[in-house]
């Protein structure tokens, strides 16, 4: 059972992300990530991600954060998930 899609911005420095089921792409200025309600884009500078639980569908990241986007589309590429495509 999915779990509900929260989100917790403290401070524009951490962001707490209940509901996330996949990460597609990162690095220190974007995560793109697949939650229960859609995609889920976070911009900024410094991001880290500092904590992914994958059972408990939740992600922390730290950084600078400047805006965070919601679609509900996923497209081409950007539909596998990151870790599938490392593990293989």
């Amino acid at each position: 059972m999915d779990k509900q899609y929260v989100s917790t911005i403290t401070g524009r420095e951490k962001i707490v992300l209940a509901g996330v089921k996949e990460i597609n792409e990162f690095d220190d200025q974007q995560i793109i990530a697949e939650s229960n309600l859609g995609m889920v884009e976070l911009r900024g500078k410094q991001l880290k991600i500092t904590q992914l639980d994958q059972e408990a569908e939740e992600l922390t990241v730290e950084g600078k954060i400047s805006s965070l986007t919601y679609s509900e589309k996923k497209t081409g590429e950007r539909s596998k998930s990151l870790l599938k495509k490392l593990i293989g």
